[in-house]
């Protein structure tokens, strides 16, 4: 494939560098991004604080970080949703009585399930079993104008978006607490995504790729 592409495009620093190794050093690199006008802003949460993932359940999930902060946090509701690729998480959390686990989400209504987080949440591995690639919820989330907490995975903190914290797994248990500590709703926080990190953009970068 490396041979007979025109062009070579990656969306995460690791396979950048798959593409070097195999002798295209002129791969593009295009993160992922997120359409903002589908996503609203406004809050619609109620009852307890309530930390929200949406995405793949699969290796790339720190099943262990989300067990204990779950489990450590019984005055916190979470919603963990997506299909489950593999291990075994739904059966880990499934008789705690603060997680909600419903399944695949159709991504039309993935919006409107965002707004009804106070935070959303990245609780990916980092290092061993860490799959790289670009996260797309991130975007989404702050799209959906949530604060995001996240581990420190590859380009975490390199997609120039404002309120995204990036701390070790263990500090996630302090940070939510920290984060719900005034009430029940953490603020939105409103800071517009960057219009290069609009899949409007992605889409004029790849096309001009085409046409020239």
């Amino acid at each position: 494939m490396f041979d007979r592409a025109t062009h070579v495009t990656a969306n995460g620093e690791g396979t950048v560098e798959l593409a070097r190794k195999y002798g295209r050093d002129d791969v593009v690199f295009i993160p992922n991004g997120v359409d903002p006008e589908r996503f609203d802003s406004s809050s619609a949460a109620s009852g307890r604080p309530r930390v929200g993932y949406i995405g793949k359940l699969g290796k790339r999930i720190d099943d262990e970080l989300v067990v204990s902060t779950v489990r450590a946090l019984p005055d916190v509701d979470f919603v963990i949703a997506g299909p489950v690729l593999d291990g075994n998480l739904d059966e880990q959390l499934g008789g705690l009585p603060n997680v909600t686990m419903p399944g695949d989400v159709h991504y039309d209504d993935v919006p409107d399930l965002m707004r009804t987080f106070d935070v959303g949440w990245v609780p990916h591995r980092v290092g061993e079993g860490e799959v790289g690639g670009d996260v797309i919820k991130t975007y989404e989330y702050r799209a959906a104008g949530l604060p995001v907490l996240a581990t420190p995975f590859s380009g975490v903190t390199q997609r120039g978006l404002s309120d995204v914290h990036v701390i070790e797994g263990a500090g996630h248990v302090s940070w939510l607490q920290d984060a719900v500590a005034a009430g029940p709703r953490v603020p939105r926080a409103l800071t517009p995504v960057p219009t290069d990190a609009t899949w409007r953009t992605k889409v004029e970068t790849m096309v001009g790729l085409l046409q020239g």
